[in-house]
């Protein structure tokens, strides 16, 4: 298990009454516990209320105009289900749990019938299977070159899709992971978004920036269940918290404005515990196969790998 201990500091320039729409608590599922968690709203807020997601996303709705400041504390426990890759394969459309078919169409930032062609002469000829995922996984990172500042609040220019991603050669951890998930899409792979904050392993190093920060993971559903991929390489897959799931940013942004406002401050914190005694440890890299979503039961055969 891994204990990791978040804050998330955000402070607003509200310009015209609007609302505020955040993705700052931890995803509520079977794989992640809630220990403890604080929320904070100052300023010249509204009402506030929030809303659970089927799959564990909580927003925060937030009223405001002025100066506004949330800050979200909390310590989640972590469970990671570890399989042998040799087990884990694709599995045909007919076969699959009918909660993923969303995650096989096109969205707006995932043009998996754009990429088809790409997609298949790339990975076409390969065996389906988990091979072929980290193949398409490690296929992005060498094409694309990691850029923080080309997405996320940082960001000079509009957000990039995976077409346009592709097209520049560089992306941050979002635009790579949109790329890997339209990619596996159009191999008719169900594939998603996952929202975190990263606790740090490989980031100071890959980008010489404070360890901590919102990070982008893919999900791609083999054998009745989704497993993590990090196409950057820089971020261990056990060594994140899930905020929000979905089909891309536009499900998963960590904020969303309604209205006039701007960002003026933002921290990103992460500190994992260790507890040996109570079976507690550090992130660490791994090859293998690791999920922290529940099995969904299938009936019909898989893709042999």
């Amino acid at each position: 298990m891994v204990r990791l201990d978040c804050l998330i500091h955000l402070r607003y320039k509200v310009h015209t009454p609007s609302t505020l729409v955040l993705n700052i608590e931890p995803a509520i599922s079977p794989h992640q516990t809630v220990v403890r968690e604080q929320i904070d709203i100052r300023g010249e807020t509204g009402m506030c209320d929030g809303l659970i997601h089927q799959d564990g996303t909580r927003l925060l709705r937030i009223p405001a105009m002025g100066s506004v400041e949330i800050e979200s504390r909390f310590v989640v426990d972590i469970q990671h289900a570890t399989h042998d890759p040799r087990t884990l394969a694709e599995m045909p459309v007919h076969a699959l749990p009918l909660s993923t078919l969303p995650y096989l169409a096109p969205s707006r930032y995932c043009e998996s019938d754009a990429l088809m062609p790409a997609a298949l002469r790339a990975f076409g000829q390969q065996p389906p299977g988990y091979r072929r995922i980290v193949a398409i996984a490690r296929w992005v990172r060498e094409q694309i070159a990691f850029d923080p500042d080309a997405s996320g609040p940082h960001a000079a220019g509009p957000q990039a899709s995976a077409v346009d991603t592709l097209a520049s050669r560089r992306g941050g951890s979002r635009d790579m992971a949109h790329l890997m998930i339209a990619l596996c899409r159009a191999l008719n792979v169900p594939a998603r978004l996952v929202s975190s904050i990263d606790s740090g392993s490989g980031r100071a190093a890959a980008t010489g920036r404070p360890a901590e920060d919102f990070h982008a993971h893919v999900e791609v559903f083999l054998s009745g269940r989704w497993y993590l991929f990090d196409p950057t390489g820089i971020a261990a897959t056990t060594g994140h918290v899930r905020l929000g799931t979905g089909r891309d940013a536009t499900e998963t942004a960590s904020a969303t404005v309604f209205g006039s406002a701007t960002c003026v401050a933002r921290r990103v914190q992460a500190r994992a515990l260790e507890d040996l005694s109570s079976d507690i440890r550090l992130p660490r890299p791994t090859d293998l196969p690791i999920s922290t979503s529940r099995a969904i039961p299938t009936t019909a055969p898989a893709i042999a790998a």
